[in-house]
């Protein structure tokens, strides 16, 4: 089953997609299209949508805020097809430069990466009427880059900020790299924020404001139990009560749980105390 949704914002078009072997999608992508230019491509099981699209829009160049499936799955297919150049960090380019290994729930959800020729990014991506600044931010995956449109006050923030409140957490992703990140992208002036998954067009600074805030609390929370003695699973028992999703967890198979987020507020921890949980 495929679903598509398009809204338009100021210069901007949104495109919302899902894709599923069978069934109502479970998740959703958001692919951006500015000037003749295509800002992420969505998964693989959306590539009907995707065909559709760049058969009724020219397309000029791709850029990828990252490399995740969700986000890079169809770059390679429309580089191939019809010509269109890729870009990205030096670290997206490293990683489509071959085969990516997917778990199974991503396979099953959003179908493969093929590899894709990704051209690192220069200073600035000139897109027609605009000029995106792209900034480096680490954490959700290490070539994980926004675009900063300042004149406009546009952020193209790719899943940096997802929402004000975070409840699932990759293994792989690093908090103490998030929240600089998310420390980084507060010192820039926007108030719109294009994101991959839960666009915002009104006060979007102030809602990335209350992630950092949150982010930080699990951090301080984390780092006040280690002080007073507790265990990690002793932590990790007190943080997620009451907070944990068991279908994504097991879904998952625990790859993606609030779990998971603890536990990285106890790695952050760890590493600003430089000392080790009893």
């Amino acid at each position: 089953m495929l679903t598509k949704q398009v809204f338009k914002h100021q210069g901007v078009t949104g495109v919302r997609v899902g894709g599923a072997l069978f069934g109502k999608p479970t998740m959703t992508v958001i692919f951006y299209y500015l000037d003749q230019h295509l800002i992420d491509t969505a998964s693989f099981h959306t590539r009907p949508l995707i065909n559709q699209f760049s058969q009724e829009h020219r397309i000029e160049k791709i850029i990828l805020t990252h490399y995740h499936e969700d986000h890079s799955g169809n770059a390679g297919y429309l580089q191939n097809a019809l010509g269109i150049p890729v870009l990205g960090h030096a670290n997206t380019a490293n990683r489509l430069s071959k085969p990516v290994a997917l778990k199974p729930y991503e396979h099953f959800m959003f179908g493969r990466i093929e590899p894709t020729r990704v051209t690192p990014l220069p200073g600035t991506v000139d897109i027609g009427r605009y000029q995106l600044t792209p900034i480096h931010t680490p954490g959700h995956s290490d070539d994980h880059t926004v675009y900063l449109e300042q004149q406009q006050g546009w952020l193209f923030s790719g899943d940096l900020f997802l929402g004000p409140k975070i409840k699932m957490w990759r293994k792989d992703e690093h908090l103490n790299s998030t929240i600089d990140s998310l420390k980084t992208v507060m010192n820039y002036p926007f108030d719109t924020i294009f994101c991959g998954h839960n666009p915002q067009f009104a006060n979007a600074k102030a809602l990335l404001a209350k992630k950092l805030d949150q982010l930080e609390s699990l951090v301080e929370q984390a780092m006040l139990l280690q002080q007073q003695g507790n265990s990690e699973r002793g932590i990790i028992k007190l943080m997620t009560q009451g907070k944990e999703r068991p279908l994504t967890k097991l879904i998952t198979l625990g790859d993606v749980s609030y779990t998971n987020l603890v536990k990285a507020a106890i790695a952050a921890a760890k590493e600003r105390l430089g000392a080790s949980v009893p």
